[in-house]
């Protein structure tokens, strides 16, 4: 699948949960990218318990790896750092049409792609409207967003 001429590695498989259909994705750039974020907020927890542990409390990205090993100090915890593992790269769809996966998935970051640009107005310039070219432009996409709403 291609995203901005880059292109970018799905997998996904539908899964029925209570009558209702749920696609489950993984992006392996994210998933690798996740990876090495983790690895570097361990790596900084690394070096803050080894100037001491108080610190850490207060900090949530810390926090989530870190075990109580006593009443005042704290470890790296595996475990945690393992179960946040396995879900690098994943995101779940949940839909009711009858689109193959890889095709739910295009069609879900195309909306959020139109989304997020409807959303930040300031990065957009507002349209010329003597001129109806510009206005059309505008409005089929719009509708177009809207259509796959319904």
């Amino acid at each position: 699948m291609k995203k901005r001429s880059k292109e970018i590695d799905y997998e996904a498989k539908t899964v029925m949960l209570a009558g209702r259909r749920y696609i489950v994705c993984r992006n392996q750039q994210e998933a690798q990218k996740d990876a090495a974020d983790r690895a570097s907020i361990v790596a900084a927890l690394e070096r803050q318990l080894a100037k001491g542990d108080k610190a850490l409390v207060g900090n949530t990205g810390f926090r989530r790896y870190l075990k109580t090993i006593s009443d005042e100090h704290f470890a790296i915890d595996p475990d945690k750092i393992e179960e946040e593992r396995k879900f690098d790269g994943i995101f779940v769809l949940r839909t009711n049409t009858d689109l193959n996966p890889l095709e739910a998935i295009l069609c879900y970051k195309q909306l959020w792609t139109v989304e997020q640009t409807s959303e930040q107005p300031s990065t957009c310039s507002p349209p010329d409207r003597s001129s109806t070219s510009s206005t059309r432009p505008s409005v089929v996409t719009c509708s177009a967003a809207s259509s796959r709403w319904c």
